[in-house]
């Protein structure tokens, strides 16, 4: 998750871009968790990883269309 976070701020050029995609990851995680009648939620790690894994190819091809549009000097 910090690599993308960091691959997100490198490219918008902003912190912010990676705040609010922290946000809006979390409030996605939250709106989704599930508990059964004991208490558990035994499926929460693989909601987990696909929100993670959805929010890693957004980030992906926003990089590559950024990537394109423009030159990043590190």
């Amino acid at each position: 998750m910090g690599v993308k976070l960091g691959i997100l701020t490198l490219y918008s050029g902003s912190i912010w871009a990676s705040f609010f995609e922290h946000t809006l990851n979390n409030t996605d995680i939250n709106l989704i968790h599930v508990t059964t009648n004991n208490g558990t939620d035994s499926m929460q790690i693989v909601r987990v990883v696909l929100t993670q894994i959805l929010s890693l190819i957004i980030v992906y091809i926003y990089s590559v269309k950024k990537k394109k549009s423009q030159t990043i000097y590190v």
